[in-house]
């Protein structure tokens, strides 16, 4: 897991010399409790979003062999060194390029991969319904994980 600094003047410096790898393996250690209890915190909302996402069942036979984007999910974490400020974030991504643009269908009942029917309304915005609204609603418990895990560290360290 690579970082980077970047300073106040808008320069970058990326962790390319030994001194700045021994820092990175030590905040590594450090961060890695944080970072998988966020990343645990999102399995739910994941597992969640795949099981209800849209497929269409009548996709033509020269797309059979592209990843539905209901396949195209991770969680991705990156480590963020900025101004003298240390952050983790924790996202749940799509490669799918029209992800974030899916609506359930208008004109007739969206399906899940199993064929069960998609639980939103119609013309609703599938991102937002099934992942940004229940990570919104997540927010306040993770972050209060968060808190519990930064203390262990903190008391670990003093």
């Amino acid at each position: 897991m690579g970082f980077e600094i970047r300073t106040s003047s808008g320069h970058t410096i990326k962790s390319q010399s030994g001194a700045l790898r021994i820092f990175e393996d030590g905040l590594n250690e450090l961060l890695r409790p944080l970072e998988n209890e966020m990343k645990m915190a999102l399995v739910p909302i994941l597992n969640e979003t795949k099981k209800n996402w849209p497929y269409d069942h009548r996709r033509t036979r020269t797309r059979e062999n592209k990843p539905h984007s209901r396949d195209m999910f991770y969680i991705k974490s990156s480590k963020i060194i900025q101004a003298g400020n240390i952050g983790l974030k924790v996202s749940i991504n799509n490669n799918a390029q029209y992800a974030y643009m899916i609506k359930t269908a208008i004109k007739f009942e969206s399906e899940t991969k199993d064929n069960r029917r998609v639980p939103l309304p119609k013309d609703s915005h599938v991102f937002s319904k099934l992942l940004y609204d229940p990570m919104k609603k997540q927010a306040q418990n993770i972050a209060e994980k968060m808190a519990n895990e930064y203390l262990k560290i903190a008391r670990r360290i003093a």
